[in-house]
């Protein structure tokens, strides 16, 4: 019996770590690792992000808000920012972006950066507009079959980057040696 205890009191630590840290990323935070540019230069390539997933319990989506998201159209997950929320009429002009007729304010864009499209959106109810902020490369509701997301794929609002990653800055480098040999 007094093994038992001893095993017991040696392991609960690492068992509360575990289910804690289990939780916190399973339900909380979302960790991933940037994989294009279109958010460049809010986002960078490469970099590891780290979201809140319960940001959007108690509060709706806000304009301007960074966010991953899943889309089913390309079967993958997302960083964007948040343009056009439910009721919004978006349209496009002189590479600026216009709500609902006002030229929509962005000094998160680069300057001499255009935003270019020829078609106005209205965003349904339950759904937003989303676009990168890197206008220039970016593939965004301009351009998808389904240009409007449903706010239940928000997996959750950016919070905080790294410049590291497990993809891009171990895994790349050791396949390029293991190659090269």
């Amino acid at each position: 019996m007094e093994v038992v205890k001893k095993i017991f009191k040696e392991t609960i630590g690492y068992v509360i770590v575990f289910l804690v840290t289990f939780i916190l990323f399973r339900y909380i935070f979302v960790i991933s690792t940037v994989m294009s540019g279109s958010m460049e230069p809010t986002i960078m390539t490469g970099n590891t992000a780290f979201c809140n997933r319960l940001a959007y319990l108690f509060s709706e989506p806000e304009r301007g808000d960074k966010i991953i998201f899943f889309s089913d159209e390309a079967g993958t997950y997302y960083f964007k920012r948040i343009i056009g929320l439910p009721g919004d009429v978006v349209s496009f002009e002189d590479g600026k972006v216009l709500i609902n007729g006002t030229v929509l304010e962005e000094d998160y864009i680069q300057p001499g950066v255009k935003t270019e499209c020829s078609e106005t959106f209205t965003v349904p109810e339950g759904h937003i507009f989303l676009l990168g902020d890197n206008r220039e490369n970016s593939y965004d509701s301009r351009f998808w079959k389904e240009p409007y997301i449903n706010c239940d794929k928000i997996t959750g609002k950016f919070m905080a980057q790294i410049n590291f990653s497990y993809e891009f800055d171990i895994k790349q480098p050791i396949r390029k040696k293991l190659k090269g040999k």
